[in-house]
């Protein structure tokens, strides 16, 4: 199983948010046993710069948090994607024809994940990103899901972390 990852979705799983880690963990676990590959873009790297404190003010990630970042997403199971001509090109004609898509970033994330033909992109952006669950055709013609990572019923509990 092939399945994308925006930054809201890396950055759910590194800080740990409670209404997000056990989805994250699922996928990330299933891709650390060769079950699934997370696909994502290299712009991830630029965009998981910041994170919140309790005052919801962003703040800068430490040296030791940026390498626990990459320690992550630098996985053999994790296929990073370069921001090329295609995904660009197609960036801008999805911003261009779909409404719903306002953000540059979002569009490059949408674009990638259409262009590699994956089977779910996960994400936690309501307004842009999940409003367009299979409304967009990925290259091979059949519709991309975008929806939140979900964790099936039966699926045990995880072992708490990723590393």
């Amino acid at each position: 199983m092939k399945v994308y990852w925006d930054a809201c979705a890396w950055i759910g799983l590194i800080n740990e948010e409670p209404d997000k880690v056990r989805g994250l963990e699922y996928y990330y676990t299933k891709a650390k046993s060769d079950e699934a590959e997370i696909w994502t873009s290299l712009l991830n790297y630029v965009e998981i710069f910041k994170y919140r404190n309790e005052d919801a003010n962003p703040k800068p990630w430490s040296v030791e948090n940026t390498q626990k970042i990459r320690d992550i997403m630098e996985q053999p199971f994790v296929v990073r994607l370069n921001v090329d001509f295609n995904v660009v090109i197609r960036a801008r004609e999805l911003l261009r024809t779909v409404p719903e898509l306002k953000r540059p970033n979002d569009a490059i994330h949408l674009a990638s994940a259409l262009l590699f033909d994956v089977e779910e992109m996960h994400t936690y952006d309501r307004p842009h990103l999940l409003a367009l669950n299979s409304k967009v055709a990925r290259a091979d013609g059949s519709f991309l899901k975008i929806c939140v990572p979900a964790v099936p019923g039966n699926a045990p509990l995880l072992d708490g972390g990723v590393t």
